[in-house]
This record gives C-alpha cells, structure tokens and sequence, in this order.
C-alpha cells in the first residue's frame, strides 16, 4: 500500500468549477488567468474546468438568453425565485450532475471561482453550487474558493443553499475586494465556513495569457467603447432605471464628446449575446456623429480576442467589471461606468476611485479629460507590478493550502497501523 506521506511529493489533479464558456468571455478570462497560474505551481499536474452551465467550449452560451431574463423580469422578484429553482433544480438534478460525476472523476481537489458566482440572481448559482458541493463531499475532496466576488445582498433561499454547500467542506476562502469580503462574512458567519481572505481578481494577469502586442505610435488615439445592454444592468441588480433611451443618450454624448475631443471610438461588448443585439441597435444613433470616426470590434468568442481587442486600444470606457479588469492587465486607461458595486470596488481598490462613475451626460467631459489624463501620463507601472505580484503570490498561496489539504485527506484516510 502506498504511503499516504508520498502525496506531498505528488503533483495532483485539479477541478475548477466556474463559468469559462460564458458567452461573457471576461469570465473566461478570469479562468485562462487563473489556470495559467495555478499551473506555475510545482504541486499541481493538470487542470479541469468545470462549467457551471454545462457548457464544454466557448461559443455555446444560452441562446436566446435576453429574452429568458426579460420573461423572468417581468414575474417580479418572488415569483421568479421560485420559478427559477424550479426550473434550475430539474437542469442540475437530470443534466449537470452527471456531467460532473465524469468530470470528478480521478481529480485530487477543487477550486470554486473565480468571478461574481457568490450572487443569488435567480438562485442560478445557490443551487448549482449546492448540487456540485455535494459531489465535491461525496468524494471527499480538499476544495477551497478563490477569487469570487460575493453579493452584499442574498435572499434567505439563497443564503441557506450557499451555507448548506460550503459548511464543513472549504479549506480556505479567497475573495477579490473589500466589499466582498464583508458580505462573505456577513452572509456566512458560523464555525464550519472559512472567514474570507482577499486576494486580487486573476484576470489582472491576462497579459500572461495573451502577452501585449508592440507598442507602436498612433495618432489619434483609440478609444474602445464597451456597451452593455440594459436589460442585463436592470436584471442583475434589480434596477429599473436602466432603460435604453437613457443609456442611448449619454452613448450618443460621450461619442461626441470623444469625437470632439480627437479620439478615434472603436464599440466592443464583452461577447453575450444580449450585448450583441443592443449595439446592432446602437450603432445607427450613434454612427452619425464624426463616421468616419467609429468602428465596430468584431463579436469576442474567446477571451483572448477580447484581451487582443482591448490591448490593441488605448483607453476604454465600459459597463463591464472585465473589459475594465483586462485595461488595467494591460495599462491602458480605463473608465468604469458604475451599474455594482463590483465595479466601484475595483476602482477603489487600485487607487483610481474617481474613474468610476455613472453613465449620465453630465459625466462625459469628466471622462474624456480622465482617458486624455491616463493615456498621456501612463497607468503608475510601480502600482501595477505590485499588484500583479501580489495576484500571483495570493494563487500560490491557495495552490499551497490545497496542497496541504490534499495531504492531510490522504494521512486522514489511511488505515490504522495493526498492532
């Protein structure tokens, strides 16, 4: 039989349970950052990813997705909670499940993480972690959370199936800001779940992934212009005053307002298809002002078109927390339209607080004197090394307490020595 000691000289299996084939490719860049890493670390062999959804490569997000979140919307918030459980109880119990049995299968420990998967929107993620922590105890497994981000608010459904999957079964808790760190906390305050450490959001490392391309001059400078769509801002934080004649408005000023300003605007989204199909309605409002001025990043079906897209601009202004995440990875400046308080979070957390505000047409001239500000005057490369070393000091950290956990399971399961 083999000694259980000799685990700490293993190089092991680990299963990341998350969201990578989003059709919302920054979380896939969260997951291609936080592979890459954690593969640096001596301990570990090989990495899965577990897709929450099912999904097994990018492109095969929910079709059709907008429409699902407009009928849901419009049930309020009670009844679709419980329409939602309904419906996601059947998905996991018949579909996802034994997709995650396979998945499981030879693995040492698990990672849960990272991006905004500590949310009970619609109990989509509640119940599907309650579903995968149970494979996870079933086998007996070292799990721990990294880099989530957790919801300041959770409704007593959901609270009680995130306490429910993580009581008794998590090594460690690693969350991406301060904000998150307090509803972790907050939310999960009992001796058997870890209190939250912080950590930063992996996909501060994507230019790891997909280094920068060669700096070469460009004038005029480029601006990429990341829109969301109203729905998804209004569905995720229950918000009705994101609606689409106010945000096609301050689009129109600020497209002026850059086009004024000598900027060139190239209009991204973050690949959901919802995103997609608010732009295709977008770009004839806003096309006008200055056309020759404006171009359309094609659709991103992969993090890394989105990382190259972004690399190759110099400054954004975006909705989406990982289009402003993937502008820091690459110093280039960044506005981050608050709709989160995700967003806010970041802004706060990386010294520049003052480039997170609201989309309202009293804020474009303030935006474009701060992207003329940052492109002129460079992101502090100071503030940007330390930081991403703290990032990969926090993932060796984690990697490290999984190593542990994984050798103490195997010395807990050992057979007592006959006398």
């Amino acid at each position: 039989m083999s000694d259980p000691r000799s685990h700490s000289s293993r190089r092991h299996r680990i299963a990341v349970f998350n969201v990578k084939y989003s059709a919302n490719v920054g979380d896939g860049a969260i997951a291609e950052s936080l592979e890459a890493e954690l593969a640096r670390h001596d301990s570990i062999e090989h990495i899965t990813s577990i897709d929450l959804a099912g999904r097994s490569a990018y492109g095969q997000g929910l079709r059709h997705r907008g429409t699902v979140m407009a009928v849901l919307q419009r049930l309020g918030p009670n009844l679709r909670e419980a329409v939602s459980s309904v419906l996601l109880r059947a998905l996991t119990e018949f579909r996802l499940r034994p997709l995650w049995r396979k998945c499981l299968d030879g693995q040492n420990a698990v990672v849960i993480g990272g991006g905004q998967l500590i949310q009970g929107t619609d109990l989509n993620f509640p119940v599907k972690l309650n579903a995968a922590m149970r494979e996870v105890r079933r086998r007996k497994l070292p799990c721990l959370v990294y880099g989530v981000g957790v919801a300041h608010t959770l409704s007593p459904q959901a609270a009680h199936l995130f306490r429910q999957a993580f009581a008794g079964s998590l090594s460690a808790v690693f969350v991406r800001d301060a904000e998150s760190q307090a509803s972790w906390d907050r939310h999960f305050t009992q001796p058997d779940i870890p209190r939250a450490k912080l950590c930063w959001d992996p996909a501060v490392l994507m230019d790891a992934v997909v280094p920068p391309p060669s700096p070469a001059p460009r004038s005029p400078y480029r601006i990429g212009v990341g829109v969301a769509a109203p729905l998804v801002l209004a569905h995720h934080t229950l918000d009705q005053h994101f609606d689409a004649n106010t945000l096609d408005d301050f689009w129109a000023s600020l497209a002026a307002g850059l086009v004024e300003a000598g900027f060139d605007i190239a209009w991204f989204t973050n690949g959901a298809e919802e995103d997609e199909i608010y732009l295709d309605q977008l770009m004839p409002k806003v096309g006008g002002i200055g056309a020759s001025k404006h171009a359309r990043i094609p659709h991103p079906t992969h993090p890394r078109s989105l990382a190259r897209s972004i690399a190759e601009c110099d400054g954004i202004v975006s909705h989406r927390l990982h289009a402003n995440i993937l502008a820091f990875a690459y110093r280039k400046a960044h506005i981050g339209l608050t709709w989160d308080a995700k967003v806010t979070s970041f802004f706060r957390a990386t010294g520049r607080a003052e480039c997170a505000m609201p989309a309202t047409r009293d804020n474009v001239a303030p935006i474009v004197a701060l992207l003329k500000r940052d492109i002129e005057n460079g992101l502090p490369l100071a503030m940007h090394e330390r930081l991403q070393v703290e990032a990969r000091t926090m993932i060796e950290q984690a990697a490290a307490v999984l190593n542990d956990a994984i050798v103490a399971e195997a010395s807990d399961s050992r057979p007592a020595s006959q006398g």
